[in-house]
């Protein structure tokens, strides 16, 4: 295991008899792009305002970087928790000295910041003028001002459309591989599967499943199959030592396979036992589709 950035333990959170958050039990390593997906009203806003200490837990507890949260742990988590909220009448540049004062830090890289989300040459635009991408890039310019060890990003990508969706992953991304740990909370489940390297699903507050996202899609690699003489195909198929499952479809002859076997490999086979392929296609089941399988069952 290596440095434990978060953990979680037991946490939370009761409206009445709403259970917005359910005894939840997270551990967040260094380096990880974390993603809290969910429908809505799963629990992500709430389980992220309570680890940023703007929520209170009914029970359980969290730390950060392995000790009880204090005050200097909010100087190393850079964060957007819903609706970003700047001066319309000001410029960018003037709502990240606000942001500077407010955060107790020099405004020596809010130019820096500013050209690391693409929005240098608007600095002087007063924020209204702003489109809905660029103000959720001015909130990412803002919680990187104080170059945090950890992001934590509440759907960053609500609303945007397809250029923007695209501008900020890119961003999250080039975040990441400098080697910053990035929470993001998202319903977006192609956003998560492009941008993250684990996961956690919710559902009413509960978890329901949590781990990298290459162990949570763990069913077989699977190819589609194709030929003249489907019978012929599927007897060749159900002999051979690497094929673990055959399901005989409309599109052909759905084959799950050793994880090392290619489909060059699986071509040379068939064609070996005297059968020509009409078709090959490789199939992965998406998060998408585990994600539904998840919170379904």
């Amino acid at each position: 295991m290596g440095d434990i950035i978060l953990q979680i333990d037991g946490l939370s959170k009761n409206y009445g008899n709403l259970k917005a958050v359910n005894n939840l039990n997270l551990v967040i390593e260094k380096g990880n792009v974390y993603g809290i997906l969910g429908p809505n009203g799963s629990g992500k806003t709430t389980t992220l305002g309570m680890i940023l200490d703007v929520i209170n837990p009914s029970s359980g507890e969290y730390t950060w970087f392995e000790t009880a949260p204090f005050e200097n742990h909010r100087k190393r988590i850079g964060a957007i928790l819903e609706h970003p909220i700047f001066y319309p009448e000001l410029s960018a540049y003037r709502n990240l000295e606000i942001a500077c004062a407010i955060k107790g830090i020099s405004i020596e890289r809010i130019d820096a910041v500013l050209e690391r989300v693409d929005l240098l040459e608007r600095k002087k635009s007063k924020f209204k003028t702003y489109s809905l991408g660029m103000k959720q890039r001015l909130a990412l310019a803002s919680a990187l001002l104080a170059d945090p060890e950890i992001l934590v990003l509440d759907e960053p990508t609500n609303g945007l459309d397809p250029q923007g969706i695209s501008q900020m992953r890119s961003l999250i991304m080039g975040i990441a591989a400098e080697g910053k740990t990035i929470i993001i909370s998202s319903h977006l489940l192609d956003e998560i599967q492009k941008t993250c390297t684990h996961v956690a699903i919710l559902k009413n507050g509960m978890l329901l499943k949590s781990g990298a996202i290459g162990d949570l899609i763990n069913t077989p690699t699977q190819y589609i199959l194709k030929a003249d003489d489907i019978s012929a195909l599927k007897k060749i198929m159900e002999d051979c030592d690497f094929v673990n499952g055959i399901t005989e479809t409309e599109k052909g002859l759905t084959i799950a396979c050793d994880p090392d076997i290619t489909g060059s490999q699986l071509n040379a086979y068939v064609v070996e036992k005297g059968l020509y392929l009409s078709g090959l296609s490789k199939f992965k089941v998406s998060l998408e589709e585990e994600f539904l399988n998840i919170v379904n069952n």
